[in-house]
């Protein structure tokens, strides 16, 4: 009998609120980070379990949660109400939500509700504490086709301030060399291994010393530029989910040395057509501390809590950054905007080659864009699937023939002018174009040309298909290394001639 009685005190007691707030504390100190936050999170939940009697104030020890566990969601919501035949609720009783998405990382809905004592509303924020400003900078990007070069401006003295090989910072990383608010610190790419979907986040001074790593990705980096808090003291970053996980973004949150790295949200609003279009800023931080994201298409600016990641949006009459340069207007279907690095196929092998679509799917992702404007709807894992083997390294011929069933072909040629972007431009068509670097063979992209005229760079508009943007020119890439060696466009197949049709039959 004792032995039952025991048991049965053991499990009543798993079933009280203080034993779900206590096992929720446990789950986030054995899915800490790091060894080092683990072991300071078990210390503290260890002292909540030395100090909280099973007759201590609840408020008190949901508190000290919060303070075991920060930037995790502890969410008081109103008091809930008896139902028939039951006595109502203490009043002075609420009941509480762990968000288990943000405690363990692991799941995307689960949550664990107890009952604590009621608690004063928290202290409304404060902005962020803005540190002085050094003189002003501006930092940029440019490859001579072997090294890439960091330079900084400052009153007027443009100096390279460290050099890398391509092989390690690409000129098409420049959009993840962002300079700290407080004109102090340079955040900035590294690609650890040729040919692999790694990268690693670091930061110097605007000196060029004092190098530091921050933060190692294996796969998941994505393409939006990372985002420095007003007062220079955290980085926002975006991740996808890794491979056969759901599709889809992950913001994450760092401090600026690299500690604490954490995934504030993941959640299906947060997805990869926030950063397609025209805004090249699409996330942004607020002075209390706040991400804000614009989500332009359904007119909403989505706000997520910097410290428990809880999301919420107003809607907005938004509109979406105008460019000066319009898309040309095609008789057949509008061009879509595609990444090679959309989360639903840039893991996805291409066959022969063996590498990614997010890696070296420049190529086919512009193709299909263009297939798509002339009435065959096309992604790159379509096309891909498709043509098999003759996907990478692209056979552009075969590529037409094939998945248009022989309607297109493709035109152009090795060089580059003017007449030649305008050709197809006139009729409709956009055009392919490839850029590179005589002095490397490793600087390769290719990018589709959606409008414009002229005899500048600067005068003609692209739907890049490295990061699904379409604010660009190619002047975007000329500034940083890379000049245009070919031009191919798709349009209808020409008749062929009698005597040859004669032949033929």
């Amino acid at each position: 009998m004792k032995t039952r009685t025991g048991r049965s005190k053991v499990l009543a007691w798993l079933e009280t609120p203080l034993a779900a707030l206590l096992c929720a504390a446990l789950v986030t100190a054995c899915t800490a980070p790091s060894p080092t936050s683990q072991g300071r999170t078990e210390r503290k939940v260890a002292g909540l379990l030395r100090d909280s009697s099973p007759h201590a104030g609840r408020t008190a020890l949901s508190r000290r949660l919060e303070l075991a566990a920060p930037r995790k969601l502890v969410e008081l919501a109103a008091p809930r109400s008896g139902t028939s035949g039951q006595k109502d609720a203490n009043p002075r009783d609420q009941d509480i939500t762990l968000d288990l998405a943000l405690l363990t990382g692991r799941f995307a809905d689960a949550t664990v509700q107890g009952t604590v004592r009621s608690a004063p509303d928290p202290a409304p924020r404060a902005k962020l504490t803005m540190p002085a400003p050094a003189p002003d900078a501006r930092v940029s990007v440019y490859s001579d086709g072997r090294r890439t070069h960091l330079l900084v401006e400052r009153n007027g003295d443009r100096r390279r301030v460290r050099s890398f090989p391509v092989t390690k910072l690409s000129p098409i990383f420049s959009k993840f060399v962002v300079l700290s608010p407080d004109n102090r610190t340079i955040l900035y790419p590294i690609s650890p291994k040729v040919g692999k979907d790694e990268m690693q986040l670091w930061r110097m001074d605007v000196s060029g010393r004092h190098r530091r790593k921050l933060v190692d990705i294996k796969r998941e980096f994505w393409v939006a530029m990372p985002v420095w808090s007003p007062d220079s003291r955290r980085i926002a970053y975006v991740r996808s989910a890794p491979p056969g996980r759901n599709p889809g973004l992950e913001l994450w949150v760092m401090d600026a040395d690299g500690g604490h790295d954490h995934r504030l949200l993941s959640s299906p609003a947060f997805n990869a057509s926030i950063f397609y279009g025209t805004d090249p800023r699409p996330l942004s931080w607020t002075a209390y501390g706040d991400l804000q994201f614009k989500d332009y298409a359904h007119h909403r600016i989505w706000t997520v809590d910097g410290r428990t990641g809880r999301l919420s949006y107003k809607d907005s009459d938004i509109q979406a950054p105008e460019v000066g340069i319009p898309v040309i207007r095609s008789s057949v279907a509008e061009i879509p905007v595609l990444s090679q690095n959309d989360p639903r196929w840039r893991y996805d092998k291409m066959s022969v080659c063996g590498l990614s679509i997010g890696d070296s799917g420049c190529a086919i992702t512009a193709t299909s864009m263009s297939f798509s404007s002339a009435g065959y709807p096309a992604t790159p894992r379509d096309l891909s699937e498709d043509i098999g083997g003759y996907a990478c390294p692209l056979v552009w011929s075969y590529a037409a023939s094939h998945y248009t069933h022989h309607e297109l072909s493709l035109f152009g040629g090795w060089g580059f002018h003017w007449w030649m972007l305008d050709q197809p431009l006139s009729r409709g068509r956009p055009a392919l174009v490839w850029l590179s670097n005589p002095s490397s063979g490793y600087l390769t992209h290719w990018v589709l040309v959606v409008g414009g005229r002229g005899t500048s760079y600067g005068d003609y508009r692209i739907y890049d298909p490295y990061d699904g943007t379409t604010y660009k020119t190619l002047a975007y890439y000329t500034a940083v290394g890379y000049k245009p060696m070919r031009v191919y466009w798709f349009g209808p197949t020409p008749p062929k001639p009698r005597g040859h049709q004669k032949h033929q039959q």
